[in-house]
């Protein structure tokens, strides 16, 4: 099975909502002669810091195309959490309520991530890595071009 790394960086931090926010992200694959790496970027409006870091992760995962053995690395404490403790299986199982009986939060999301990951073996982590500082670089520049395009309206 192929080893690949998915780096995830979000503008949106905690689970305020954030008027737009801005995902990057870089899909990294060792081979033998070199490494090949696919990068994608987007935005969302009105959106919280766990549904853009799915939304990249799901838009990175559609790019495969077979199963490999994945490294995913995001700063997103509740997508860590939810996927290294089993929360999200038992949300399927439970038909996406949590165990205090409330509907599980951006339900569609997490189910659209099962769907694309289902033939991948996942291991998560929040380290640093050598795409970070590019990364944060990427977002500041995306939100400041859109800043300086909406002052010029």
């Amino acid at each position: 099975m192929q080893e690949v790394n998915v780096y995830v960086k979000t503008t949106a931090h905690g689970p305020a909502k954030k008027k737009k926010a801005y995902y990057a992200y870089v899909i990294q694959m060792p081979a033998a002669d070199r490494e090949y790496t696919r990068k994608g970027f987007g935005a969302e409006e009105n959106t919280t810091e766990n549904r853009i870091t799915l939304t990249a992760l799901i838009k990175a995962f559609e790019r495969f195309n077979r199963g490999c053995r994945v490294r995913i690395y995001t700063g997103c404490e509740h997508i860590l959490h939810s996927a290294q403790n089993g929360w999200v299986w038992q949300w399927e199982k439970n038909g996406w309520t949590k165990s205090n009986g409330k509907p599980v939060s951006n339900a569609e999301l997490w189910q659209q991530f099962l769907n694309v990951t289902k033939q991948h073996v996942i291991s998560y982590t929040d380290e640093e890595h050598q795409f970070s500082s590019w990364m944060e670089f990427e977002l500041k520049r995306m939100e400041q071009n859109d800043e300086k395009h909406n002052a010029e309206r």
